[in-house]
């Protein structure tokens, strides 16, 4: 999509502060590898907590809470035999989506696995998911006294399925090429995703979710081990601002996803 419309003008030269942060990311690439053979019980402690906390944060983010902890950890081991509201339902869908992408064989990426994420997240409730959003949307703020602040507008529902394709087909296609850091191909699909925002709800959560696809994908598995939707919720305001900053000029062609503020 846009931002795949021009790698070389939009990332070809990377700020000194993401260069840096992409070396420490490079070192620490499959660094798991040293404990698999030594101390698997410690790599098989991190997945489990990680798990957890990845599912329990990306819910948060959207106000999806079961607040009994004892509860919510039976839901996420699969030990409740019955799901008592919507947010319970939804914490169960994140969890089948997850566990899908870390326990199957999902590859490739197509718009196929898109709606799959999204039909499992809702597989639990009376709203039927694996379908993109057939009404357009806004991304809104609202306001304590009930007001609301546009923060961007999405691509228009009838042109979501080609925008998804064409996405994926430019993200596929620089992959391929190899001439760009694949942790900023995956920020910028990312990205490209949320601006599309192909459904009426569950995006942050599918975003969230293909996140850590994309990077396990390209070798970073650093997601099975340490929660990065807890990484996301715990900096929640700098994430969304950053996400704003990145969508400024999107539908123009002239977003500039290093000009965000996130640090």
């Amino acid at each position: 999509m846009h931002s795949f419309a021009d790698l070389d003008a939009l990332i070809g030269l990377v700020p000194a502060r993401v260069v840096t942060r992409l070396r420490a990311i490079d070192f620490g690439r499959g660094s798991e590898a040293l404990y698999r053979d030594q101390m698997p019980g410690l790599l098989t402690e991190l997945a489990d907590r990680a798990r957890v906390h990845s599912i329990t944060a990306s819910s948060a983010i959207e106000g999806v809470i079961v607040a009994d902890a004892g509860r919510a950890q039976r839901i996420i081991n699969r030990q409740a035999t019955t799901l008592r509201n919507r947010s319970e339902q939804e914490l169960a869908g994140y969890r089948d989506a997850q566990d899908y992408l870390f326990q199957q064989d999902w590859r490739p990426l197509n718009a196929g696995l898109i709606l799959h994420l999204h039909r499992l997240l809702f597989a639990h409730t009376a709203m039927p998911g694996g379908a993109f959003k057939i009404e357009d949307n806004l991304v809104v703020d609202r306001s304590p006294d009930g007001s609301t602040t546009v923060r961007f507008k999405p691509v228009p529902a009838a042109s979501a399925p080609f925008a998804i394709d064409d996405l994926i087909e430019r993200y596929t296609h620089a992959v391929t090429a190899g001439e760009h850091h694949p942790v900023l191909l995956s920020g910028l699909l990312i990205l490209d995703l949320l601006v599309i925002h192909p459904f009426e709800d569950g995006n942050g959560r599918v975003a969230r979710l293909l996140t850590n696809a994309m990077l396990s994908e390209h070798g970073y598995t650093v997601g099975r081990y340490v929660s990065l939707e807890q990484a996301v919720a715990e900096s929640a305001d700098a994430y969304y601002q950053a996400l704003l900053d990145s969508t400024h000029g999107w539908h123009e062609g002239t977003a500039d996803p290093s000009r965000s503020r996130m640090r």
